[in-house]
């Protein structure tokens, strides 16, 4: 592989993760879904395990 290849290979990686990121967040609200509950509330919802 080539310093060209992997160059364009990175590049077309970084832009395939920000429009799989966009697209995630436009599916689950991002980010006004993290302003629909408190953060308290919801960590007290998750069950806590004695070692």
């Amino acid at each position: 592989m080539t310093v060209r290849a992997a160059g364009l290979f990175m590049i077309v990686a970084a832009v395939a993760t920000n429009l799989l990121f966009l697209g995630l967040g436009a599916v689950f609200d991002y980010p006004e879904v993290l302003r629909r509950e408190p953060p308290r509330s919801s960590a007290r919802s998750v069950p806590t395990r004695a070692p």
